[in-house]
């Protein structure tokens, strides 16, 4: 698909002069940590050194004096707590953050209490007896993707109910559950929802509501993932209960993981949470963590990329086609044998995910040019499985670069689907718009879900359609490939890749730079088409050096390069490691031709 390239405004000259001066860089490097406002010695040390006294204070959020107090509450009585996730990586690693988090607090409890001074008259001879740690009387409940659907469920609630919990915490769901909340609380149940969804027109009957995007509140940070809103309700109970939040910084291996997954902005607050999130996930000792990086071949220091791609899939396998109370379950083994049959698991859950997402994207693709509309695509099918048509949307957009909506059966009447969007269109706004042929619907504005009556599907496609052709003013836009800098190939080798690397972690918002070559020489004999859709080739960015350029899926220009030079070159750079030896290797992202 063709792409249009958008080059990223040069900054000043001067600032980029005085700032490659100050921290001993060249020029180019400048350049892009100018274009990210980053301008100073004392603003790129910060940048290169994030740390975590930089993160907001929780009690900036709404309600969280109210969800402080509820939980501290039930913590000093030992009430029996439900912690409540979605099925995906963002809720289930919140479930485990939660967990670790308040068994970690009622052990710090249990030893402030046992170290308090002993009575006056004392038997010497005796030994005090060891007391272990009370059990904290914690339960969990992940939803059945294929039979309950994505949020807080009725039969969520009645669990709740049968093991006799009056506070029930959802994660990463919970902003638009109105009746199950209610259903909860007529139970004699508090709710304290940790969501970072968009909320609906009407807000939950909960007792404290934890949403960023919430109307009325004022915390800073917008895009935390829901992992993240359960981190900082954590913190803001150690600090209100007199622990150091700091012994929670062991547990944002997880929360790296849903902030790659979920794919929220790697800027600000979750660059912080990130950065150090990616160094405890690098030396965790999480049974399931460490197993999961074994059966994935990672290792060492990873990437967001890593986890996105390596990581992430796994996880979600096991919601797609199994039940993800297992990954809740595998992420807080403490058993390093169950954890490695569970991770192996996940493992052949992601093959057989694979395969069905194959299929069924070559079905809609099929089923795609007989689709009436222009400006959207929406597709359904009673056969296909709910657990891939997320990923089926986001494959179709990658072929069709419209706004996709992927349907399957959810039952005899409704049918249940997930969108995805492209670049500058909100989708949950344009799903919004068509909310009186929905039974439900959320999300966010790259990605949502909806349900509605199978009868009302032809209607839904042409008014969900109109109302994208009114949000893109008649526009057909093209994938863009931002490019921010263009730069010389003699400039690229290893301190110049070290410079990159530590810019990391990268991410939506804060996206790896995207670097342009002007007439690159390629090195004779070096173009080579793999599995007849890859690209390999060499260029010499100096006489007597070579560098290796990979283009993944950029088969299609392999008949061009053997005829005509390309004439610039767009691509991120990366270390390539083969057999223990590290070279660096340009990643293509699109070629140019005159």
């Amino acid at each position: 698909m063709e792409k249009e390239w958008v080059y990223q405004p040069q900054p000043d000259p001067a600032k980029t002069a005085a700032l490659a001066k100050a921290i001993n860089v060249n020029t180019h490097l400048a350049a892009l940590l100018v274009q990210r406002g980053i301008e100073t010695f004392e603003q790129a040390k910060n940048f290169f050194n994030p740390l975590t006294s930089h993160l907001h204070d929780p009690m900036q959020m709404r309600h969280m004096d109210l969800a402080v107090q509820r939980l501290a509450a039930a913590l000093q009585a030992q009430e029996p707590i439900m912690l409540y996730g979605d099925y995906d990586v963002d809720g289930t690693t919140a479930v485990a953050l939660m967990h670790y988090g308040l068994r970690q607090l009622y052990a710090l409890q249990h030893k402030a209490t046992s170290n308090q001074a002993p009575p006056e008259v004392a038997l010497p001879e005796v030994a005090p007896p060891k007391v272990a740690p009370p059990e904290p009387p914690l339960h969990y409940y992940v939803p059945n993707r294929l039979t309950e659907g994505y949020g807080l469920s009725a039969q969520g609630v009645q669990h709740a109910h049968e093991q006799r919990c009056q506070l029930l915490i959802t994660l990463d769901c919970g902003i638009n559950a109105v009746s199950t909340i209610e259903q909860a609380r007529q139970l004699g149940i508090d709710t304290i929802v940790v969501d970072h969804h968009l909320p609906g027109p009407e807000m939950p009957p909960a007792l404290a509501i934890l949403d960023p995007n919430q109307p009325g509140c004022h915390y800073p940070c917008k895009h935390l993932s829901g992992c993240g809103v359960a981190f900082k309700l954590l913190y803001a109970l150690y600090q209100h209960l007199g622990h150091d939040p700091r012994q929670l910084h062991e547990h944002l291996d997880l929360l790296a993981i849903s902030i790659g997954a979920d794919i929220v902005p790697v800027t600000g607050e979750n660059r912080i949470l990130a950065f150090h999130g990616l160094q405890a996930l690098a030396h965790t000792q999480k049974p399931g963590l460490v197993a999961l990086k074994a059966v994935a071949g990672l290792s060492g220091m990873l990437d967001m990329e890593q986890v996105v791609f390596g990581l992430a899939p796994r996880i979600n396998a096991v919601g797609r086609l199994a039940h993800a109370r297992q990954v809740v379950q595998w992420l807080l083994s403490q058993d390093a044998q169950e954890a490695q049959a569970l991770a192996a698991q996940m493992d052949r859950l992601n093959q057989e995910r694979r395969a069905l997402d194959a299929q069924t994207t070559a079905e809609a693709l099929q089923m795609v040019p007989q689709e009436p509309t222009h400006h959207s695509t929406v597709l359904f099918k009673e056969e296909w499985s709910k657990g891939v048509v997320g990923i089926v949307a986001s494959r179709c957009i990658e072929q069709h670069y419209r706004p996709t909506i992927i349907l399957a059966g959810n039952d005899a009447q409704t049918a249940t689907g997930s969108a995805r969007s492209i670049e500058g269109l909100d989708i949950h706004q344009a799903i919004k718009a068509c909310q009186p042929l929905l039974q439900k619907f959320g999300g966010h504005a790259h990605a949502a879900g909806l349900t509605l009556n199978k009868n009302l599907i032809n209607t839904f496609k042409a008014q969900f359609d109109q109302q994208v052709a009114t949000m893109l003013k008649g526009r057909r836009p093209l994938p863009q490939l931002t490019v921010h800098a263009t730069v010389q190939a003699s400039k690229l080798g290893p301190r110049f890749m070290g410079i990159l690397e530590r810019m990391g972690p990268f991410g939506p918002g804060h996206e790896a730079p995207v670097l342009a070559l002007e007439s690159p020489r390629l090195v004779p004999g070096s173009l080579r088409l793999l599995k007849e859709k890859h690209l390999r080739f060499a260029i010499a960015p100096t006489a007597g050096s070579q560098i290796t350029a990979i283009g993944f899926g950029l088969g299609h220009y392999y008949g061009f390069l053997q005829q005509h030079a390309p004439k610039r070159m767009a691509f991120t750079l990366q270390w390539n490691v083969y057999q223990g030896n590290k070279t660096l290797q340009l990643n293509l992202k699109d070629i140019r031709f005159d």
